[in-house]
């Protein structure tokens, strides 16, 4: 188990040894903590388990992505239990 952490409570997560895929469900850090890589931390925390990595961003994040690596799939569906909602945020 890989710990993401910090000293607050405001970001916690882990990814569990043995597992091939992650995903992160958006990336989000408060305004005032934003351009000091914690963010970049969270992502490059997760790489480092040698795991394949898939990332569901805002859109407009995607540079935040791109920066780290990461490329756009071609391919993706999904049903959502709030669909309309997901409709109108254009996810």
């Amino acid at each position: 188990m890989l710990p993401i952490t910090t000293g607050g409570s405001s970001v916690r997560g882990a990814v569990s040894a043995g597992v091939w895929h992650a995903a992160i469900y958006d990336v989000v850090v408060f305004s005032e903590y934003q351009g000091k890589g914690i963010g970049t931390w969270i992502v490059r925390r997760i790489q480092e388990a040698n795991v394949d990595v898939i990332v569901f961003f805002r859109p407009g994040k995607e540079a935040f992505g791109n920066k780290l690596g990461l490329r756009k799939m071609k391919r993706a569906m999904a049903v959502m239990s709030n669909q309309s909602f997901v409709m109108r945020r254009r996810y």
